[in-house]
């Protein structure tokens, strides 16, 4: 059982009566599929997913000579406060997922086990807003040699594994396992190598007519060998449908053409011809691109120029385990978007927060290897993006937060001015621009746009910087306004761009967010009032939103386990657009 799940139960728990029920059906041991990957079964279709390209964007799947392999990952979503994270429960989100789905059977049978081999069945994705994860209903399979346990997170449950089931099974490094699904009962049958079996209440789980799956091997030197995983649906109306068909293709011959020019309402269209060259961007994630149609469409039709990569290049996510760098989401996002003719930010390669647990406990244990592993980290990323991603939240937030005793110049007392000194900035956008030598390099913090004596702080860290000939291009303005009296000026923000001009750095809007507990006027008024400054000043190349919709934003959070939205983004949880939007298209369309 997986660390995190052994906080639930423990697998010595497990009951010794073992289900000696057997199977209402023997998995076949070969599948023969169609060119398109489906094949008739009775009245319905059968889907052989080992036949999915996109298996190649499923964190921890890797192919070898002799098929599909599963390995540990320990993905977790950080605390900032670097006490113990959550369990990032994986999905193949820019794979197949299947739609207009009743009742359905899927088999899965695998070889060669070592620990834990995980299955994840769903009718939506799990999404993580920075620092937690909403499961939104999921069936987790865990089977290690000679146990089974099943659980089920219900959708509208409080996020705790509310149905459980732990069975023994037949000892082995291999085993057959079936799930069937009866919309007409909401019942889940799980049996294993045809002779133990599970019933589960189907909690609603598929209600949307979806269902989703996720691969994990737990355990340190876990890893299992994928010989089948096939889904067979009774409905001939049930679709394969896949992110990598809108625009992910490692040997794409072309890029998609954005939408005309003269479109209206386009964010970047209209910002374009008031001034060439200017990005408007967001953060996105891969979880709601690959689910959400309405925010696809958002993120991809010639809204924006350009978006960032939210969670997927922070180190958490890309860099599990210390010796391992898995690109599975980050390549789903920046291929998606680079096919699509927009570029991309990247964010953040050293950063004081979202760093995994491995990574921090080598800080405690020995800091002196903290400076090397630095350097792979910056290096291994900018170099595998080398020429698709252009620019890089290279530091974040660097500075000391306001409720902590700020260290030397100023900075966070965080694992890497621990272990490193204040030389960890010099290394960084050093390895950063060795690594690749036509990227733009920047430095983001928060509050310097509207805290004078904050950013007093960072000028004098960017003179520093630049004086040690550091290889700094810019600064990322995070421009968070969460509370009354953050609010951003005109004449102020300008103040900082002038000043960003004289050292000979650009600058950019990195994360804008506007609170609404003013009302959606003034909130409105904030967000054109930021926008139309950075527009007239030539040294700001870009702004961006910390997100597109409250539907996914990162101020929202769990309450009780029940998920309560922010207010900050410019089109809300329902992606309805805020009146910030149009106050954001007539800032646009200004001198246009």
């Amino acid at each position: 059982m997986s660390r995190k799940l052994m906080d639930h139960l423990s697998r010595r728990q497990f009951s010794i009566n073992a289900f000696s029920a057997v199977c209402a059906a023997v998995l076949p041991r070969r599948l023969v599929v169609s060119a398109e990957n489906t094949s008739r079964s009775g009245s319905g279709k059968r889907f052989d997913l080992l036949f999915d390209e996109g298996l190649e964007f499923h964190p921890g799947v890797e192919r070898k000579s002799d098929g599909w392999w599963v390995f540990n990952r320990d993905l977790e979503i950080s605390e900032q406060d670097g006490s113990p994270g959550v369990e990032n429960l994986t999905i193949n989100l820019a794979g197949s997922h299947f739609q207009k789905v009743r009742d359905f059977t899927v088999n899965w049978r695998f070889s060669k086990q070592q620990d834990e081999a995980v299955l994840h069945l769903c009718g939506s994705p799990p999404i993580v807003y920075d620092e937690f994860i909403n499961m939104r209903g999921l069936l987790r399979i865990a089977i290690e040699r000679d146990s089974l346990w099943c659980g089920i997170v219900k959708p509208k449950g409080d996020q705790s594994w509310e149905v459980e089931e732990n069975l023994s099974i037949t000892d082995a490094e291999d085993h057959t396992v079936r799930v069937a699904y009866r919309a007409d009962r909401d019942s889940l049958e799980i049996c294993v190598d045809g002779n133990a079996r599970c019933l589960l209440p189907g909690s609603q789980l598929f209600g949307s007519g979806q269902v989703w799956f996720g691969l994990e091997a737990n355990g340190d030197s876990a890893q299992f060998r994928l010989d089948e995983l096939a889904i067979e649906s009774v409905d001939q109306r049930t679709q394969e449908v896949r992110l990598i068909d809108s625009g992910i293709s490692t040997d794409a011959a072309q890029t998609v053409t954005p939408p005309s020019a003269v479109e209206e309402g386009r964010l970047q269209n209209l910002i374009t011809r008031r001034r060439p060259g200017f990005l408007i961007g967001a953060a996105v994630s891969l979880a709601p691109l690959a689910s959400d149609r309405q925010y696809r469409q958002l993120a991809s039709n010639g809204m924006f120029g350009s978006i960032t990569t939210e969670n997927a290049l922070k180190a958490q996510f890309v860099h599990p385990l210390q010796d391992v760098y898995d690109w599975a989401e980050s390549e789903a996002i920046v291929q998606y978007f680079t096919k699509h003719g927009m570029q991309i930010h990247g964010h953040a390669l050293v950063f004081g927060e979202a760093n995994p647990q491995w990574l921090r406990a080598m800080a405690v244990n020995t800091p002196d290897r903290i400076l090397d592993v630095m350097q792979d980290h910056v290096a291994t990323i900018v170099g595998h993006y080398k020429g698709r991603i252009s620019t890089w939240d290279v530091v974040n937030e660097p500075l000391a937060d306001y409720d902590t005793q700020p260290g030397p110049r100023g900075l966070r007392r965080h694992l890497w001015l621990r272990s490193c000194g204040v030389d960890y900035l010099k290394t960084a956008f050093e390895t950063a621009h060795q690594a690749d030598p036509k990227a733009r390099l920047f430095i983001n913090e928060f509050g310097l746009e509207e805290d004078r004596d904050r950013w007093r702080t960072m000028h004098r860290l960017l003179r520093f910087l630049l004086d040690n000939d550091v290889p700094v291009h810019g600064v990322g303005l995070q421009a968070h306004v969460y509370n009354i009296g953050d609010e951003v000026e005109r004449d102020r923000l300008h103040g900082v761009l002038d000043e960003i001009e004289a050292l000979g750095l650009t600058a950019r809007v990195s994360e804008l967010d506007v609170h609404g507990d003013q009302g959606p006027n003034v909130q409105a008024n904030q967000f054109a009032t930021v926008l139309d400054a950075c527009l007239d000043h030539s040294a700001c190349e870009a702004l961006s939103f910390w997100g597109i919709t409250d539907r996914y934003g990162s101020t929202s959070y769990l309450d009780n386990g029940r998920l309560r939205y922010g207010d900050g983004l410019p089109w809300d949880e329902n992606l309805e657009p805020r009146p910030a939007v149009k106050a954001i298209q007539k800032v646009a369309r200004a001198r246009a």
